[in-house]
């Protein structure tokens, strides 16, 4: 999606005296895990506006060669944390109480966004399915909701589409 903030991933830094120390714009962006950092000194160029410019050009074109992450190829993404071995699938449990007893119910559960701010999640027991096909039946439930992931276009991005 596209920013509308003109300096965007632009910061101002000044640091020192007027006529020492370091003044200039520094660009800094990240696109699919890669950092992209350059330096803009305002003694390079001939005034700190031509400085901004002259990054602006510079993370434009770090946007244009590098597009963001589509939904789908950051949903599919294995996180530090995952256990399962299964991006999006987990295992989990709840507590419920009745009377004076207590009961942990376990669950293989699904997780995916369908479109952004919507989430979606169902849940397999492993009591009634046991516990590989409850496992497996979560795997399929996660990579449907994959399937139908909608992306979500700026103006002047177009989305992949497949072809046949």
């Amino acid at each position: 999606m596209k920013n509308n903030n003109s300096c965007y991933g632009i910061s101002r830094i000044d640091i020192g005296s007027p006529k020492g120390g370091t003044h200039g714009w520094e660009v800094r962006i990240r696109r699919n895990y890669e950092p992209f950092e350059k330096f803009f000194n305002d003694a390079k160029y001939p005034s700190q506006w031509q400085a901004l410019r002259a990054a602006k050009s510079y993370r434009d074109k770090i946007i244009k060669e590098n597009p963001p992450m589509q939904r789908r190829e950051f949903a599919q993404i294995a996180k530090r944390n995952n256990t399962s071995g299964k991006v999006g699938v987990s295992k989990v449990y709840t507590l419920c109480k009745r009377g004076h007893y207590q009961y942990v119910y376990e669950y293989w559960q699904a997780m995916w966004t369908p479109k952004p701010g919507v989430r979606k999640c169902r849940r397999f027991s492993i009591n009634k399915y046991g516990w590989k096909r409850a496992r497996a039946m979560a795997i399929q439930v996660r990579e449907q909701g994959l399937s139908e992931m909608k992306e979500v276009r700026s103006k002047n991005q177009k989305v992949a589409r497949k072809v046949g």
